[in-house]
């Protein structure tokens, strides 16, 4: 039996996505040539990744802060979960991105092509072509990991589909006294005007003094920066006390939260991953857990010749998530009570393990305990019903405390 050639792997995007991916690879032995091709000229501190730590990836040990607690603010209360097993952590984009790269760097097969934009993607009988700005590029398979310029997000979504995005901008700062507090992260602070969509306040406190404020938007539309600085400096004075502060940096995105069927695999030859793979958790924005999973699952079918995977989740988890999001497009409104009810009412390991992508049947089933019926049952309807919420309660409420 003779060993195959090395192939010629074109791994398109190379953000997140692309160099999990890539680094995934080189750890499973593969012996294939690597092209990561990318707009970007340089890699820094672009961006935030939290998640909740439920299993172990690559780059856990990279978590510069770790919040054992964390709250969802409305202005009728707040709820606050504790867990020391399943922390909230946050990794800098600047140290992923050193350290997949450093991995790469040690491997002769491996190219990474910056500030160049990739153009158009074609399969052929034998291969694929792809066309950038600076040339042509030929590869025997092509893994999309393009994110907003991926072929996979310019398809139509399909009838029924609902389409939301979470918009933020946020500011990294230090303000004139303590007024945080370092051991809880606030998800979501609904104490800010509504308008046509949903609208709240991330917080991430590094210390008593400094911490990352975003202010977040899901649906309607996408307000101005400058406004979103205003809403930002608004929060600070009214709601933690700060009368000055120095802004350090200043990040912004755009995250898809829809309910759109992704395809894995364009072609025999083309492939996607990251957010052209519907990495995004659709209730939720969260993508870095899932990311991990299906690099290395990805990864580890190329290496050894198998077939990729087909899903990015479990059928269950994506019944839950178009549910979800059709209730919150249906009645974006009553979200912040029902956030603050979801945290108020399901053990912290649940919740940790469902907002991860990780839950078992009996945390989903806690967690839709813990939420009105009428509206979820709404939302269901559409499609075949999931278990009824009723059922679901009374299971739920036998069972013993979970361990956080």
């Amino acid at each position: 039996m003779h060993a195959r050639r090395p192939r010629r792997i074109l791994i398109l995007g190379g953000g997140l996505a692309g160099l999990s991916l890539a680094a995934a690879l080189r750890r499973e032995g593969s012996r294939d040539e690597l092209v990561v091709v990318d707009r970007r000229t340089t890699y820094g501190s672009d961006r935030t990744w939290c998640f909740w730590d439920v299993a172990p990836t690559p780059f856990t040990h990279l978590a510069r802060h770790r919040w054992s607690g964390w709250r969802v603010v409305t202005d009728r209360g707040e709820a606050v979960h504790h867990s020391r097993r399943h922390p909230y952590l946050h990794l800098d984009a600047a140290d992923v991105y050193a350290s997949a790269l450093a991995g790469l760097a040690e491997r002769p097969a491996t190219q990474l092509r910056l500030g160049e934009r990739v153009l158009e993607l074609r399969e052929h009988a034998d291969g694929v072509v792809v066309r950038t700005d600076a040339g042509t590029l030929e590869g025997d398979l092509a893994v999309d990991s393009l994110a907003a310029g991926s072929p996979n997000l310019r398809r139509p979504a399909g009838a029924g589909a609902v389409e939301l995005a979470q918009h933020f901008l946020g500011l990294v700062v230090e303000v004139d006294r303590p007024v945080f507090d370092p051991t809880t992260a606030t998800l979501m602070d609904f104490r800010v005007p509504q308008a046509d969509g949903l609208r709240f306040v991330y917080v991430l406190p590094f210390s008593p003094t400094r911490a990352l404020v975003e202010d977040t938007a899901i649906g309607g539309t996408s307000p101005p920066a400058a406004q979103r600085r205003e809403a930002v400096a608004r929060w600070l004075t009214e709601h933690a006390g700060a009368r000055e502060w120095r802004t350090e940096r200043e990040e912004r995105g755009r995250i898809p939260m829809t309910t759109r069927r992704f395809a894995l695999h364009s072609g025999e030859r083309i492939l996607a991953a990251g957010t052209a793979a519907g990495a995004v958790r659709p209730s939720s924005g969260y993508a870095f857990m899932r990311i991990q999973r299906h690099s290395q699952a990805l990864a580890s079918a190329l290496a050894h010749d198998a077939p990729p995977p087909r899903r990015l989740a479990h059928p269950r988890h994506d019944a839950l998530d178009r549910v979800f999001l059709r209730a919150l497009a249906a009645d974006p409104h009553a979200f912040p009570e029902r956030f603050r009810a979801l945290v108020r009412n399901t053990p912290a390991g649940a919740f940790a393990r469902f907002m991860a992508d990780a839950s078992s049947p009996l945390d989903e089933l806690r967690v839709i305990a813990a939420l009105p019926k009428s509206p979820f049952l709404a939302a269901a309807a559409p499609r075949p019903q999931v278990p009824g919420l009723k059922t679901m309660k009374r299971i739920a409420t036998r069972t013993s405390p979970d361990p956080t």
